[in-house]
């Protein structure tokens, strides 16, 4: 459970769109913007049902199904790792103010929560729906307020300049081994 758990704010924490959006909304924003944390929520949480509810009862009934899509959840990761680590900066967005609605959109669509939906929900599940659920809200909770307050940090002058490259590159890495983490469980089971 352990990690399954670290895979989760792994993953979470890793460069993405939500992220990148956080992170400018931090960086633009004069005063932190919190609400923005409930709008990842509401995406990330939407399209967790949806994967669990719909694309999990459909593997389930095509088991034929859980390989492919596994394996896509994995070349989903290696596409973000290797854009990650080819691409010039950390943002690679506009630092314009960041609306909850531009949040919730881009969460909503992002690939992480069919990740989290079909490779880790069942395993964090076992300790039951309610838990899971407290567990997966806190850790994008968490998250997402790591970046926020990463972005305002770096506005303020806290954070060494020059330094974006190493982290998107960390970043990528990070994606990359979760990636064939993914992969090898698909093989695996």
């Amino acid at each position: 459970m352990i990690t399954v758990v670290l895979s989760l704010l792994l993953l979470l924490a890793a460069p993405g769109p939500t992220n990148a959006l956080l992170f400018a909304a931090g960086v633009s924003a004069p005063m932190p913007p919190f609400r923005l944390v409930f709008a990842a929520l509401a995406g990330y949480g939407l399209a967790i049902a949806a994967g669990v509810g719909v694309i999990g009862p459909l593997a389930e009934a095509n088991p034929q199904l859980v390989l492919p899509l596994r394996l896509f959840a994995a070349l989903v990761l290696f596409h973000v790792a290797w854009r990650l680590w080819h691409s010039d900066a950390l943002l690679g967005a506009t630092t314009a103010a960041v609306t909850s609605r531009a949040v919730f959109a881009t969460t909503l669509l992002n690939p992480k929560a069919l990740v989290i939906a079909l490779a880790l929900w069942p395993s964090l599940v076992e300790a039951g729906v309610p838990a899971a659920s407290a567990l997966v809200a806190a850790s994008i909770a968490g998250t997402s307020l790591g970046w926020i307050g990463a972005g305002a940090a770096f506005r303020r002058g806290l954070v060494a300049g020059g330094q974006d490259k190493a982290i998107t590159r960390g970043c990528a890495l990070l994606l990359g081994a979760f990636g064939a983490a993914v992969a090898a469980a698909a093989f695996s089971h």
